[in-house]
């Protein structure tokens, strides 16, 4: 049986941002950062403001034109007859034992009000004849969501977010995971039933030191019959780890293993 490897990570756009408001008279103070669309800043401003606390809450590791290094692993092959499901653009079907690399690009990351987004884009194609998709991630002060791929995201200058940050309309809909922000705080339970999209927080972690460095972690859980997921997702780097089991034996494992930074 033919298997393939569908990467559109974590698991753009093309619509006109919506809510773009902006007061009628503006400070300096409270001027618009500048933004990879255009928006303008106060020209008598000697620095553009700092982005807002939720903004570098979110994503803080991940600077445009930084790369992302996954190690992909698949240590058992499902049988011929089924294949490992891979919700939000995971891979599925790897041949048992195989170990590849996949890398993807910040290519764009957007500050506005006090939320981020970035776009990551992959790096070249895993195997040949294998689809790659970018994929968004939105960092707002109700919490961290990766947008599943949508035909409306293909149009050169689309952003999920207006200029107040807000997230637009098709983004919303387009949620393939999302970790709520109380879901961080310290005087949370460590677990609960609490649904976003379809996942469950399973336990909020903190800090990890493997595979890589990350802080403010939560791990979510997935069920879909007899597969298994989790997920790893920090603040700062968004999906660390995700393992894909069935019937109790994992059958993938996709690892952040560096965050590299743009070259000068």
């Amino acid at each position: 049986m033919r298997r393939t490897l569908l990467l559109a990570l974590l698991c753009g756009g093309g619509a006109a941002l919506v809510g773009c408001g902006a007061s009628t008279e503006q400070t300096p103070a409270s001027a618009p950062p500048l933004v990879s669309d255009g928006a303008e800043v106060d020209e008598e401003e000697d620095e553009p403001p700092g982005p807002a606390p939720a903004a570098r809450t979110w994503l803080a590791a991940l600077p445009e034109a930084g790369v992302l290094s996954y190690t992909v692993q698949s240590p058992v092959t499902p049988s011929d007859d089924e294949t490992v499901a891979s919700p939000e653009g995971m891979p599925e079907g790897m041949p048992e034992g195989m170990e590849m690399a996949v890398q993807m690009v910040v290519q764009q990351r957007v500050v506005r009000g006090q939320s981020v987004a970035i776009r990551l884009a992959p790096v070249g194609t895993p195997t040949p004849d294998t689809p790659v998709y970018p994929q968004w991630l939105i960092g707002s002060p109700d919490g961290l969501r990766a947008l599943e791929e949508h035909a409306a995201f293909t149009t050169p200058g689309f952003v999920p977010i207006d200029h107040e940050g807000r997230v637009v309309t098709e983004a919303a809909s387009s949620e393939v995971w999302r970790v709520e922000s109380e879901w961080l705080r310290a005087d949370r339970l460590a677990s609960g039933r609490e649904a976003a999209v379809g996942w469950t927080l399973l336990e909020r972690v903190g800090a990890v030191d493997a595979p890589l460095h990350a802080d403010r972690c939560v791990r979510l859980q997935r069920e879909d019959g007899s597969l298994v997921t989790t997920m790893l997702i920090c603040a700062d780097h968004g999906m660390v780890e995700r393992r894909v089991a069935r019937d109790g034996v994992e059958t993938q494992r996709w690892s952040l293993t560096a965050v590299s930074e743009p070259r000068p």
